[in-house]
């Protein structure tokens, strides 16, 4: 569920740099039901007892919304506010391969030799 999230939030970014109303609303549609699977996401492996993986779930979620409130039509964001955003997105695909790697590593030995 995480990957065509995060595809869908990079469509959306990705069209609202365009600067058209109509773009920028789109994105805004499309990207907040992504940010609350990945708010999801980060409270689970809290839950789980995922303590850093959790952490850095919802320290780059709280950064994300936070540099977005900046980035819209006629607002000047600096530098900062599009460093926040790409960091943040890259650090959960890199939490989606962390995620895929520890669930391939916990099949049964049964599984994991036929493949």
């Amino acid at each position: 569920m995480t990957f065509p999230v995060l595809l869908l939030i990079f469509g959306a970014s990705t069209t609202s740099r365009l600067i058209i109303r109509l773009a920028f609303r789109w994105s805004i549609r499309y990207s907040s039901p992504g940010a609350v699977w990945l708010g999801f996401l980060a409270w689970r492996l809290l839950r789980e007892r995922h303590h850093a993986l959790g952490g850095l779930s919802l320290l780059a979620l709280a950064g994300a919304l936070w540099a977005r409130s900046a980035i819209a039509p006629g607002s000047t964001p600096t530098s900062a506010e599009y460093v926040v955003t790409v960091a943040a997105y890259f650090w959960f695909w890199i939490l989606l391969l962390i995620l895929s790697w520890q669930a391939w590593r916990e099949r049964p030995s049964g599984i994991r030799s036929a493949t």
